[in-house]
């Protein structure tokens, strides 16, 4: 009999201790907000070039740069204090990590990161675009200023314009596409382009239209100007 109860209890006593290793090993690593061991790192692919050549042969071969700093800098992941080596492209609208050899991307499905460049204070975020036709279309905005109820971010980006034709005088260029201005309202996670007329932009605030409209003609302010709107935006956040 007494063998009898040892074989029944010791595998039951082996499954409960094992269970609760793992339920404990998950628990710890979850807390993690950033580890390159998981799925927050991924490879880089050529799947978002608008055409059928690789990423590295469209920057053979064009002038320019798809990067605004060709250097990694050392920068913060959301509220980790881990420093890793990063750099913005701003071609493929990705952020590129030194993963030990390789050069990786960091998923922009994991909307929590927030990445500060040591050097500059620079502040990236993850937003789903919501002025494009595509799904889950999630880029990279800078942080300009940060409120519960209206953060303010601004977009930079690069493209590439192909040759026109085969003379050496032509060739295939990275060109800075023009700065745009986007809100997220009650971090939302959603960008919501702005105009850049002031007209088109009080159409965007009903309930304080009359407030807005005063207080920009008062200070001489043009949304199209980001040192005016990271103050109206300010402003607007406080009324």
């Amino acid at each position: 009999m007494k063998v009898l109860y040892k074989i029944i209890c010791y595998p039951l006593l082996l499954l409960l201790m094992t269970t609760t290793a793992f339920a404990q090993l998950d628990l710890n690593t979850d807390n993690l907000e950033f580890n390159p061991l998981r799925n927050n790192i991924v490879p880089r692919t050529d799947s978002n070039i608008p055409t059928s050549k690789t990423f590295t042969d469209i920057v053979k071969e064009a002038e320019g740069s798809p990067y605004f700093d060709d250097t990694f800098k050392k920068a913060t992941i959301s509220e980790s204090g881990n420093v890793f080596n990063v750099r913005y492209n701003a071609f493929l609208d990705e952020m590129e990590i030194v993963d030990g050899e390789e050069k990786k991307f960091i998923n922009k499905k994991y909307q929590k990161h927030l990445i500060t460049f040591l050097d500059t204070n620079e502040r990236y975020k993850v937003l789903l675009q919501t002025e494009t036709d595509k799904e889950n279309s999630f880029g990279y905005f800078v942080l300009l200023t940060d409120n519960p109820y209206l953060s303010l971010y601004r977009k930079d980006q690069k493209k590439y314009v192909p040759s026109r034709n085969m003379r050496r005088s032509d060739t295939a260029e990275f060109q800075n596409v023009s700065t745009r201005f986007y809100v997220e309202t009650n971090k939302s996670g959603k960008a919501i382009l702005l105009p850049r007329s002031n007209r088109k932009f009080l159409k965007l605030f009903s309930d304080k239209r009359a407030a807005i409209k005063s207080y920009l003609k008062r200070e001489k302010l043009n949304v199209a100007n980001e040192q005016d709107l990271i103050q109206l935006i300010n402003y607007i956040n406080s009324l």
